[in-house]
């Protein structure tokens, strides 16, 4: 049995979500889920558990379960004892903690019986088993009236989404601290590149704060504001940025698998390449064909 801990909005749940399915997968064991940190009315910035809205293998793990597993607690990956100089591998604990800002292959050596916690933002993961992350990742229900138009409207154009993450990263302190802002700077510089290489373009701006943006991006091409859906339907604003043509992400998770889960086989992404003000370099975080600014 696999159990992964979700937290977090619904870009780290898929995440956490697709590296537990890849070790489901490989080791032929049964994935569960913890919600439990859903239940934490303390977190920094409430979340609600949202992969229900995905074809997913579902099953939810009990207290009994999280509780065999998380016995050990404390040790993450970068915990190695030295025995006669020699590292003994982590392959001996069950409660598996991610203790490292970059991809360590070694997670991916783990076998069956373990209890994954982190966010485990990169692609590689789960790279070996794209194909079932594709076919999982899609809504469970039909989009209504108003996404499906806009969909139609997105396909039939040079579409491009714009994702500008502010909400929380300006609100809550320990959150801007942790991630910061893409900068204007970054925007304009990326929107100066894709049209130099897409001819009539329609750009699709995605925001919690549009109105800031209105205010303080200008983008001389045709802009449609995507704003009718609620914060509860941000399933939807992921799977119409998914069908641009092409995408301009944030320092965000959300953003990340909209570009990701884009099937056009000639997409463009930009993407920043200071991830957050933790991690310079996201190198790990993004696929080499992403053009990184």
């Amino acid at each position: 049995m696999i159990i992964v801990k979700l937290k977090g909005g619904l870009g780290n749940q898929m995440f956490q979500y697709a590296i537990g399915r890849r070790m489901a997968v490989i080791n032929k064991a049964k994935l569960k889920l913890d919600l439990t940190w859903f239940e934490n009315v303390g977190n920094d910035t409430p979340r609600n558990y949202e992969l229900k809205h995905y074809r997913i293998e579902e099953d939810f793990a009990s207290k009994d379960e999280i509780r065999e597993l998380k016995r050990g607690t404390g040790w993450g990956m970068k915990n190695y004892r030295r025995v006669e100089k020699k590292f003994v591998p982590l392959k001996w604990r069950k409660y598996i903690t991610e203790s490292t800002n970059s991809f360590n292959a070694d997670v991916l050596q783990l076998k069956d019986n373990i209890y994954l916690d982190g966010v485990w933002a990169s692609h590689k993961y789960f790279q070996d088993v794209n194909e079932v992350i594709l076919k999982e990742f899609q809504l469970r229900n039909s989009s209504n009236e108003a996404n499906l138009i806009m969909t139609k409207d997105i396909e039939s154009c040079n579409s491009i989404s714009i994702h500008v993450r502010r909400g929380d990263y300006v609100s809550n302190p320990i959150t801007n601290q942790y991630h910061g802002l893409c900068s204007i700077e970054y925007y304009k510089l990326a929107i100066s590149k894709i049209t130099k290489l897409i001819k009539e373009p329609i750009f699709y701006l995605f925001s919690d704060d549009p109105l800031w943006v209105k205010d303080n991006l200008r983008i001389d091409f045709p802009v449609v504001y995507v704003t009718h859906n609620t914060s509860e339907h941000g399933h939807e604003d992921l799977k119409l940025m998914q069908f641009c043509k092409h995408n301009i992400i944030a320092n965000s998770s959300f953003s990340w698998w909209a570009a990701w889960l884009n099937k056009n086989p000639n997409k463009i992404i930009f993407a920043p390449s200071k991830w957050s003000n933790n991690i310079s370099n996201s190198k790990f975080f993004l696929p080499n064909d992403w053009n990184v600014l």
